[in-house]
């Protein structure tokens, strides 16, 4: 059972023919399972965030915040 976070993150992961949608506390045990193989090559697994949810309530989809130039 995932311990309970403060804040929780929704990935969708962008590798190919992948696409799943995995929580953050998730996230490490979907990359040794589904995408081994590249981590044992040193590669790096592509992920989007997509959901984010603050101390238990519901989920809100997730802006990055915009860059703005001093």
């Amino acid at each position: 059972m995932p311990r309970p976070q403060r804040n929780q993150l929704k990935y969708k992961c962008k590798e190919l023919a992948c696409g799943r949608i995995i929580r953050s506390d998730k996230w490490s045990a979907h990359c040794k399972s589904e995408h081994g193989y590249k981590l044992a090559r040193g590669g790096v697994i592509n992920r989007t965030v997509i959901a984010m949810r603050e101390g238990g309530g519901a989920w809100k989809p997730f802006s990055e915040p915009s860059k703005v130039r001093p």
